[in-house]
């Protein structure tokens, strides 16, 4: 059983590691992300152990610990490129022709 103290830890390491996870992966499906959320919970449980809960070991045990090549991680939506007029280029000083 979890104190209250550790249970508070437990769930700001979910909410930093969750938004690192985010900051990390900008163009992921975020459809998935109900799964990778799961995968991180899980994650977190695991790896806090028995021993007294501390904020700075676990979450970087949780970020240390995630999973490189798991689907939930690593699956990006694709984005579609369209082609765009190329750029006009202009040499330093001269002024674009564009303009």
């Amino acid at each position: 059983m979890f104190d209250p103290l550790d249970l508070a830890i437990i769930d700001r390491v979910y909410d930093a590691a969750w938004a690192q996870l985010e900051a990390r992966e900008p163009f992921r499906d975020k459809e998935r992300d109900g799964e990778r959320q799961d995968v991180l919970r899980k994650l977190i449980m695991d790896d806090t152990g028995t021993t007294t809960i501390e904020f700075d070991a676990l979450y970087d045990k949780v970020l240390a610990d995630r999973p490189q090549s798991l689907p939930a991680f690593t699956t990006f939506k694709r984005l579609k490129f369209t082609p765009a007029d190329p750029p006009i280029r202009c040499r330093r000083g001269v002024e674009d022709e564009a303009s």
